[in-house]
């Protein structure tokens, strides 16, 4: 997130050089306080969640997790 200094040229590199993964598939990239969230084809999210976990980005270990978006009493909310 933002207060570890990262930025989306720095999530992009590490997912395009080291987990080769084209840049046309790389949505949107929001950096929040104490995460980021990028958007991904959802067929290759939990792939892509499992390679990210580990990586470093400004010195910092990531630990990576699909974003299944809000719940409520442990189902997913559908709007």
């Amino acid at each position: 997130g933002k207060k570890d200094g990262a930025t989306a040229n720095d999530f992009v590199a590490v997912l395009t050089r080291e987990l080769r993964v084209p840049r046309e598939k790389i949505g949107r990239i929001e950096l929040r306080e104490a995460y980021s969230l990028i958007e991904i084809p959802a067929q290759e999210a939990e792939k892509l969640a499992a390679a990210l976990n580990g990586t470093t980005v400004r010195r910092k270990r990531v630990t990576a997790r699909v974003d299944r978006g809000p719940t409520r009493g442990g189902k997913a909310v559908r709007r």
